[in-house]
């Protein structure tokens, strides 16, 4: 099976996150993100697994040591003309705490990691596959809104891909909540 792990947009940004990416794939005829996968910001890409108990338990006893702290959506930014996202910025305690993440993710010998996942750029996707062409025009539609949404990121989420779509497998919060 297909996971990854990332945390869950939820909220005025989830909702903002969702009801764009769906105003954008029905006015441009774009690939569906909103119908295939929930407002997310990807810490761990797509892995194959047959089993989840060793992640989900690494994850569960991550999450129990982690204070929420904040991230920020504001703006947007794009990856050449193929990925257009929402900028997101996250605190410096949110930034500890994904590096941690990623530090005990990696102890996990069977888990691979692509070059992009080392030197990542926090982002949360609203327009992908197969917009080159129409790279300018979506561009132009969003170009002057301006998203701002503070978040309390206080939890950490595994989906699982059902080859249609994603679903939540599980997900774990955080020890305590904040701000």
């Amino acid at each position: 099976m297909l996971y990854f792990i990332g945390y869950l947009i939820r909220g005025k940004a989830g909702a903002y996150h969702n009801a764009l990416r769906k105003e954008i794939s029905e006015t441009f005829n774009t690939y569906p993100l909103h119908l295939k996968i929930p407002p997310h910001i990807t810490f761990k890409a797509p892995f194959k697994t047959k089993t989840t108990d060793e992640v989900e338990k690494l994850l569960e006893a991550f999450a129990q040591k982690q204070v929420s702290s904040t991230i920020t959506l504001s703006g947007f930014g794009h990856f050449n003309n193929k990925v257009i996202y929402i900028d997101v910025h996250a605190s410096y305690e949110a930034m500890r705490t994904i590096d941690c993440l990623n530090k005990k993710l990696m102890e996990l010998k069977w888990l691979n990691f692509g070059r992009y996942e080392n030197n990542r750029k926090l982002h949360t996707t609203i327009a992908v596959r197969y917009i080159q062409q129409k790279f300018n025009y979506i561009w132009n539609f969003i170009k002057d809104d301006k998203p701002y949404f503070k978040n309390s990121f206080d939890s950490i989420a595994l989906l699982k891909h059902d080859g249609k779509r994603w679903n939540i497998h599980c997900e774990f919060n955080f020890q305590s909540k904040g701000f």
